[in-house]
């Protein structure tokens, strides 16, 4: 009997769910592939990172960002240069855009930054007019939402710049400069997605921002009153499609189309139950566009002060997986370019490393999954290979199986071991075999006689897929 490993969903009973733990792995639609550990690529920032983001010149080279809660960073090599505004700041998290050859930056509690990415030595003050916490780039505008003006906060207003000037700002039809207050009960803003049409993430309500011109300049729509996100970084977004972590569970949300659960009586109570429910504002998500898969890292209730668990979505099939990595942020960061006479600049010895010297982390424009560590220093998942486990749902039949051989389907795997738990009623605990190894044939001998039958599945070191067991139980009593 082959036993296909299908979705992972620890929120229905085992005896209804194929799947109840997938962990260190990423969902496929056909099984579960590997993941690994992170792998710092950089020094250390003098700090824990709070936010990070990579952009192109105008020689179409790309440069990384990074900032700590005192200073702005740029990578060089593996290196990391202070260029920071003299005297340094003191917010909680920054958010990155680019404008033109620009990158601009905001914290919130001061005025938005900006460096120009070809010629400039250190960040400067974008406008003294403003201050925003979160910041998109809609159509030719910069937007700042949830604002500080004149020493007053405004945690729903939106305000954009002149119209193809960053750095115009007040309110004028001249230069179509404004802002809008959200009226309602949707709270502070949260997140602005940019785009020709802007999305706007508030505590409790989404809205669209869309420009038609003078006298009007944006058109503001609360498309899904009651509906938003606790966790501003959680946001992220891949084309037109925008996933989130609301109130509800894991959303996907589009234009046209708004917000359609992807959690929902699959993972979003489990993850409930693991959250450190006093800590949502420090749930982060990425897109990594080249495997469709989407990252949330958060805390457990059991962290510490970093992020120690994610989860991750394929959106082609809408399969999920979990994992134990610690990380102070994640993001989507990009390759600097090494060849192998520039490879010994970061790696000791290059025959003893741990990582594959061909990894994309390597390859110059490449974008890929990134984090910064609990040392400070950029990553990439391209570490040692975490240690995989898949734990099927429970099988039940009216006959008790008398199980002696069984077959783990798993490409490429190092060490591959199963357990396997059974109970004769659902009132029972389930008894765990003790951890059988595959023998050379690549079968596992045993003698587990019961009603009902679980298999964990564990595998150490690399391998390509897990799909599923070959399982041989003739029912008890035949020959």
């Amino acid at each position: 009997m082959r036993l296909q490993f299908g979705e992972w969903t620890p929120d229905v009973t085992p005896l209804a769910s194929a799947v109840v733990e997938a962990k260190n792995v990423t969902p496929y639609v056909d099984g579960y592939r590997p993941l690994r550990d992170v792998s710092a690529k950089t020094g250390a920032l003098a700090s824990a990172c709070v936010g990070a983001a990579w952009f192109t010149d105008e020689a179409n080279v790309p440069q990384t960002f990074a900032g700590t809660a005192a200073k702005l960073y740029k990578r060089s090599g593996d290196a990391w240069s202070d260029v920071s505004l003299a005297g340094g700041y003191t917010g909680a998290r920054w958010e990155f855009v680019k404008w033109g050859d620009w990158c601009i930056a905001t914290n919130g509690v001061e005025y938005p930054q900006y460096i120009d990415m070809s010629s400039g030595a250190n960040f400067a003050n974008l406008s003294t007019a403003v201050k925003g916490y979160h910041m998109a780039v809609i159509r030719d505008f910069v937007v700042f939402g949830e604002t500080t003006e004149s020493a007053t906060a405004y945690p729903s207003r939106v305000r954009w710049s002149g119209f193809n000037n960053a750095q115009s700002y007040g309110s004028s039809l001249a230069t179509q400069a404004d802002y809008q207050d959200l009226l309602g009960n949707g709270g502070r803003i949260q997140r602005i997605v940019s785009g020709d049409v802007g999305v706007i993430f508030q505590e409790r309500s989404i809205w669209t921002m869309e420009y038609v011109g003078p006298a009007t300049i944006f058109r503001f729509s609360e498309v899904e009153p009651g509906r938003g996100t606790p966790s501003p970084d959680s946001v992220c977004w891949m084309g037109s499609q925008i996933y989130y972590f609301s109130h509800d569970g894991f959303m996907a949300f589009s234009l046209g189309g708004g917000s359609q659960p992807i959690g929902a009586a699959k993972i979003d109570q489990w993850f409930k139950n693991e959250v450190d429910t006093t800590r949502l504002d420090e749930i982060r998500g990425v897109v990594d566009r080249e495997n469709r898969l989407v990252y949330w890292t958060f805390p457990s209730a059991s962290a510490g002060s970093a992020s120690d668990s994610m989860v991750i979505y394929h959106t082609p099939s809408g399969r999920w997986s979990c994992a134990r990595v610690t990380t102070e942020i994640i993001f989507e960061g990009v390759g600097v370019g090494y060849n192998l006479d520039t490879l010994d600049s970061i790696l000791t010895d290059i025959d003893a490393e741990p990582i594959a010297v061909d990894s994309r982390a390597y390859l110059g424009g490449a974008t890929l999954l990134s984090a910064f560590d609990s040392s400070h220093k950029m990553a990439t998942f391209d570490g040692d290979y975490l240690a995989a486990e898949v734990s099927t749902g429970e099988m039940g039949e009216d006959v008790r199986l008398f199980i002696t051989t069984l077959r783990p389907l798993v490409d490429g795997g190092s060490t591959v071991t199963v357990q396997i738990g059974s109970r004769n009623t659902q009132s029972e605990n389930v008894n765990w075999s003790p951890v059988l190894p595959v023998n050379s044939t690549g079968q596992i001998t045993t003698r587990r006689n019961s009603r009902y039958n679980r298999f964990k599945v564990m595998v150490s070191g690399g391998f390509t897929r897990l799909f599923g067991l070959d399982i041989n139980p003739p029912q008890e009593g035949a020959r």
